[in-house]
């Protein structure tokens, strides 16, 4: 006897009574060659296990018995094909979810071929149809959602309240009508509107106090320049705002207006000019490009601000009083804090001692470094420096650089150094440091910064 096997995978079908909950399955008859038989097969047989592998039906007979549902055809190729046809719920009646294997065989008495296929398949719990209907059902709504989600981005991607003068003439009338009552948070940018304490008697004082605090949110990559928190537009419409429309007690407004009315220039607007010249305490020649700030005798408010022009004189305008100088210049120091009386006009000369930080340790770096002075213009010795790389890992020449960190401590004199690799020496090129300066008494000072491709680099806060 000879005995040929195929076999197909399993399919998914149901236990009710529609086309999608039967099976069907076919052999062909075969010699021992595996060429179509021409005779026709003389019974046959089907086997089904279910899931538990029990046997659920065992069925034998000819053709012609109408209980094994077989049904022949013959074609040139494959000769006699048989195929066996039954209701799934007819097979297991309880319709037990699981799957179930099937095997079908065609018999030739004559030479005594069997021919056999099996198949297995599985029944689902319920019905497909339904389900793939609730399917449907469900994509559609998830569609629905979709496109009522395209609808509501277009239209906020439509919203262009920046490119819109008249939302932005609402957002400056919104900013500067805002009654100040609510808006009492500690350290919030409203807290430091209404201070006026703090930028009073210079437009200075004003530009390094409270506009430059409230218009602005945050530091560019620098740190050392802010940009607008509120985009494009909008931040312009604010601060061209004209002040007399926005008066009235109790708004933002009117603190301000009444903050900056009168002030005229960073120089101070006071009764007594004052004329300060910076000199070189060796040669006694003039020295250009010396920053000057004007703070209140307890430093506590910056009256005025300017620089020394090519005559290494600068000139402002202050009322009577004592006032603590502050100066800075490359390659120069100055008294940390000189002060001076006004109580007419004024003419006062401030010195200044050239200082070399020497070389740093290789010619390919910069040595960066700085002074470190208390309220009451004595160095502060003790302040941890930090210098740190921000960017993560960088390359350096040939080398991996991850992480970079470099510490100074300031001592007696205030001074600390640290020699760092120019930012530009960095790929990616212009790679910032970090610089954290850490006080005893606690306090933290950090700047963003680029060392430059220079020997010597003094670090200004």
């Amino acid at each position: 006897m000879m005995l040929l096997t195929t076999g197909v995978g399993a399919g998914i079908v149901g236990s009710g009574s529609t086309s999608e909950d039967s099976i069907s399955i076919s052999v062909h008859l075969t010699d021992s060659l595996g060429n179509p038989s021409g005779t026709h097969a003389d019974s046959f047989s089907v086997c089904i296990i279910g899931p538990s592998g029990d046997s659920l039906a065992a069925f034998a007979g000819t053709a012609a018995a109408g209980g094994l549902h077989v049904d022949s055809l013959q074609t040139t190729m494959l000769g006699w094909t048989y195929v066996y046809a039954e209701a799934v719920n007819k097979i297991d009646g309880v319709g037990r979810a699981g799957t179930y294997e099937l095997t079908f065989c065609a018999k030739d008495n004559g030479p005594k071929y069997v021919n056999c296929a099996r198949a297995a398949f599985q029944i689902a719990a319920s019905n497909l149809s339904p389900q793939l209907a609730k399917i449907t059902t469900i994509l559609d709504s998830l569609l629905a959602v979709l496109d009522t989600l395209q609808n509501q981005d277009d239209w906020v991607s439509s919203f262009d309240p920046i490119g819109d003068a008249a939302a932005r003439q609402a957002v400056a009338d919104a900013v500067w009508d805002e009654d100040t009552a609510g808006h009492n948070q500690t350290g919030s940018f409203a807290v430091m509107a209404k201070d006026t304490s703090a930028y009073q008697g210079s437009a200075a004082g004003l530009d390094s106090g409270v506009v430059q605090r409230i218009g602005n949110r945050r530091l560019d990559s620098t740190q050392n320049a802010y940009v607008g928190g509120i985009a494009g537009g909008a931040v312009d419409a604010v601060w061209d705002e004209p002040q007399a429309g926005h008066v009235a007690a109790g708004t933002f407004g009117a603190y301000l207006d009444a903050a900056i009315s009168g002030i005229s220039s960073p120089a101070g607007n006071g009764s007594y000019p004052v004329s300060l010249a910076a000199r070189d305490s060796v040669g006694g020649q003039m020295v250009p490009g010396v920053k000057v700030s004007l703070y209140n005798a307890g430093i506590t408010a910056l009256m005025a601000i300017g620089a020394t022009g090519s005559d290494g004189i600068v000139q402002f305008n202050v009322d009577s009083g004592a006032y603590v100088v502050s100066s800075f210049a490359p390659g120069y120091v100055f008294d940390a804090y000189d002060t001076i009386l006004v109580a007419g006009a004024t003419d006062d000369t401030i010195i200044g001692v050239r200082f070399d930080p020497g070389n740093p340790a290789s010619p390919n770096l910069c040595r960066m470094y700085g002074f470190f002075y208390g309220l009451d213009g004595q160095p502060v010795e003790g302040v941890t420096v930090t210098a740190a790389l921000t960017g993560g890992a960088v390359r350096h020449d040939s080398l991996i650089i991850s992480p970079f960190e470099r510490v100074a401590v300031s001592d007696s004199a205030g001074y600390f150094y640290i020699d760092l690799i120019p930012s530009n020496d960095f790929d990616p090129s212009g790679t910032a440091y970090m610089i954290t300066a850490s006080y005893p008494a606690g306090s933290v000072l950090k700047k963003r910064v680029e060392i430059p491709q220079s020997s010597g680099w003094l670090l200004n806060w």
